[in-house]
């Protein structure tokens, strides 16, 4: 089932399976001009029968339901992905790798709990659902890098088209924007709690794996020197360096939250004088909030070494006429160019130290004079590289621009949407803001990388695909770059309902060596993780209510998903997965696919409870049918409504599965 298992799209019957979907494939291949390919078509065919292959051989105590789970899973998740990305550009290697990688992991998941006696019920259905973090694409395992449009060279390069992500020397952007990324590495607290110091300790570990990780633009050539955090994990810098090439990279990163609440936190309203470069010819000010983050950064110390005393040490043994690079992504590179003008002002133990200032993604921290004395200043290099459709560098200049956003196929501004831009777009008062570096504009089409499941006039889908263009994987992938490792992922949990003691299998992603599991706020003791870490097994600690099941690593922690729950005493938690269809009008029925659905379910388009709710709980999953009520109507309702359905106590979470939109009659 379509909706259930990728969690977008339209649900529909598809009679023949794989056989079909192989002729298919193969007919859309065959199109010239529409944007399919031959080889594209025949790779989908090779692919289809390497499928049938594998789901031949499996064999365990229920092979029959696992083989139809996994054939499921396959036709609407898996194939519908390399279908569509066929139909836009040439299939590589690499992505079909990707996919047979994925149905090999899921059937010895499911192989795997078979043996322990676990047994395949409503959860299976939801362990390879796709539900990564919001922005991003699934992990592409060994770093491949992802079959994107590129950037190479520092020239915009041709839009619609597949180009190569090899090169032999990577591009100044490529690992300036690798080193940011690498700063978002263990970013979450784990929820059962650790101190700053512990956090502090995970992230070097963390920073250090992906510094020595081969396959990114910054090689091995990178080693971390000094790494620090501030007070409510604020903000974060740490210092490497490439000895080779006598460089340095100063990093930093900003207060890691939702790009509203990242605006807002820069207080704009009020400026003060920015004193801390000496006395420049004219004034300048910062905004009040920017100026609050750049005092952590420079006075916050790991064993009592600031970071200014961290580089004065690493250049007093450095070669002559080092470079260093001052690098920062979304608020830490607002905080870059604050940074950078005032390490210029100390003084070093060589006197022609040279310094380039590096930023992505970042609001600007001050106004015009502000810009203009860090553009006086003496730089190896002054950039700034912003994606034409990310919302936030178009702070504080140019916000009302996104009232026009987004593009076919969407998500369009709708007046809710507007209406937070507006509010953004006065914070910043009387105040005149500018970006200072010169501009480096990614990304002017619009319709060659957008999050294809996130094209509703909803705020939802709006603030969605904005946190997509913001994210750093986007910029990566814009830059040519390969996408840096993430912390785990849970896709979803077999045994989602019991008490203390129950046994609990995790699946997902990235649970590396080390793992550690909390329900809630109460951590696991002894975590069993899989050889190839896509699951962990866990007895669940002492709790009661429903409460998240996340993962923790040096990497980071992974973020609460509805599949990931576990429900003390029962009764398990409601999850939607689908509607069909996912548009209509008032008296049309619509299916409602999900997780525990019970006999009691209602519905609810927005806040109008349908008139007629049939329940059928027989089917894998449970399933419901609708009648479509009448909408909400008035100045600024919107055509797009959440459904919700209430069941057992629980409400289903929101979500793009969930999105039902109202057609004009």
């Amino acid at each position: 089932m379509r909706r259930e298992l990728a969690g977008d799209g339209h649900l529909g019957e598809q009679q023949g399976g794989i056989d079909d979907l192989g002729a298919v494939a193969a007919q859309d291949g065959g199109q010239d001009g529409a944007g399919g390919d031959v080889d594209g078509g025949r790779q989908l065919l090779l692919y289809q029968r390497w499928v049938a292959d594998r789901l031949a051989v499996v064999r365990n105590c229920e092979h029959r339901q696992l083989r139809q789970l996994l054939q499921r899973f396959d036709t609407w998740h898996v194939s519908r992905r390399l279908r569509t990305k066929a139909a836009r550009e040439p299939l590589g290697q690499s992505r079909v790798g990707y996919a047979r990688n994925r149905i090999s992991q899921a059937a010895s998941l499911g192989e795997r709990l078979c043996r322990r006696g676990l047994g395949l019920r409503r959860q299976p259905c939801a362990l390879w659902h796709d539900v990564p973090p919001p922005g991003t694409f699934p992990d592409v395992p060994g770093g491949i890098q992802r079959e994107r449009t590129r950037r190479s060279g520092g020239a915009v390069r041709s839009q619609g088209v597949r180009m190569t992500t090899e090169q032999s020397t990577p591009t100044t952007a490529q690992v300036a924007m690798t080193l940011a990324a690498i700063a978002a590495t263990a970013a979450t607290p784990r929820p059962s709690g650790e101190t700053l110091a512990e956090q502090q300790k995970r992230m070097f570990l963390g920073v250090g794996q992906q510094l020595a990780n081969p396959s990114l633009a910054t090689g091995t050539d990178w080693n971390l020197l000094w790494l620090a955090l501030s007070p409510g994990n604020a903000n974060m810098a740490y210092l490497a360096a490439n000895r080779s090439a006598n460089a340095f990279a100063v990093v930093l990163r900003g207060t890691v939250a939702e790009v509203t609440d990242l605006l807002e936190d820069l207080d704009v309203g009020t400026v003060v004088p920015f004193t801390a470069v000496g006395t420049p010819s004219a004034p300048v000010f910062v905004s009040k909030g920017a100026m609050e983050a750049f005092s952590q950064v420079v006075t916050m110390s790991t064993a009592g070494i600031t970071l200014v005393q961290a580089l004065a040490a690493a250049l007093a043994d450095a070669s002559p006429n080092p470079t260093v690079h001052v690098i920062g992504h979304s608020l830490g590179g607002c905080i870059a160019t604050m940074v950078a003008p005032y390490l210029q002002t100390q003084a070093w133990p060589q006197s022609t130290v040279q310094f380039g200032l590096h930023t992505f993604a970042a609001p600007t921290a001050g106004g015009t004079d502000f810009a203009a004395y860090v553009d006086s200043l003496n730089w190896v290099a002054n950039v700034r590289h912003f994606n034409t459709w990310d919302l936030v560098p178009q702070a504080w200049t140019s916000l009302d621009n996104a009232k026009k956003w987004y593009p076919a196929p969407g998500p369009a501004a709708n007046d809710q949407v507007n209406a937070v831009i507006t509010a953004l777009a006065a914070l910043p008062g009387p105040h005149g803001y500018a970006q200072p570096g010169n501009a480096d504009q990614l990304h002017p089409d619009y319709q060659s990388d957008y999050d294809h499941v996130l094209i509703k006039s909803t705020v939802q889908d709006f603030m969605g695909q904005v946190a997509y263009q913001h994210a750093n994987s986007t910029y990566l992938g814009l830059l040519g770059a390969a996408d840096v490792p993430s912390g785990p992922v849970v896709r979803g949990i077999v045994g989602d309902v019991g008490n203390a003691g129950s046994v609990v299998v995790i699946a997902g992603s990235g649970f590396d060596p080390g793992a550690t599991v909390d329900f809630g706020t109460v951590p696991c003791q002894n975590p069993v993780i899989s050889s190839d870490g896509n699951s962990v097994t866990v007895r669940a600690p002492a709790g009661v209510g429903v409460v998240a099941v996340r993962v923790t690593t040096t990497l980071g922690t992974s973020p609460a998903v509805p599949f990931g729950q576990f429900a003390y005493d029962g009764p398990a938690p409601v999850t939607l997965t689908g509607l069909t269809p996912p548009s209509g009008a008032k008296g049309d029925p619509i299916v409602i696919t999900g997780i525990d659905f019970d006999s009691d379910a209602q519905v609810y388009f927005g806040d109008n409870p349908s008139p007629s709710v049939q329940i059928n709980l027989t089917g894998e999953p449970s399933a419901l049918v609708a009648i479509v009520p009448d909408p909400s109507t008035g100045v600024g309702k919107p055509a797009t409504v959440d459904v919700t359905v209430l069941s057992n106590g629980y409400s289903s979470p929101p979500g793009p599965a969930a999105e039902f939109t109202y057609e004009k009659s």
